[in-house]
């Protein structure tokens, strides 16, 4: 698999729990305000973006991947990304202990 079919897979993959989470709303008789503005689309496109270089970084460190595992990879990502983000401790600013 060379550098773009790698970044193709992973940019797909990428997109996926995206349309995922699109794909819960079809139901609901008002969508959300934050799918007519362009910040949704451009953070779910850099989310995607990072997707792809992370199955770059996988093909450049010489693992010998699948158009599957490449997928896999890229739709990683984004989970990777909120779980972190989910974890992170919030704290009211000006507060301290």
């Amino acid at each position: 698999m060379n550098l773009l079919e790698g970044f193709l897979c992973g940019f797909f993959g990428g997109c996926l729990p995206e349309l995922l989470a699109l794909h819960k709303l079809r139901y609901q008789e008002e969508k959300p305000a934050y799918l007519g503005h362009g910040f949704f689309w451009c953070v779910s496109f850099i989310m995607a973006t990072f997707g792809g270089v992370w199955v770059i970084i996988y093909i450049i460190s010489d693992v010998t991947l699948s158009p599957l595992t490449s997928v896999n990879l890229g739709a990683s990502v984004p989970l990777m990304i909120g779980a972190i983000r989910s974890r992170t401790p919030h704290f009211d600013p000006g507060i301290s202990d």
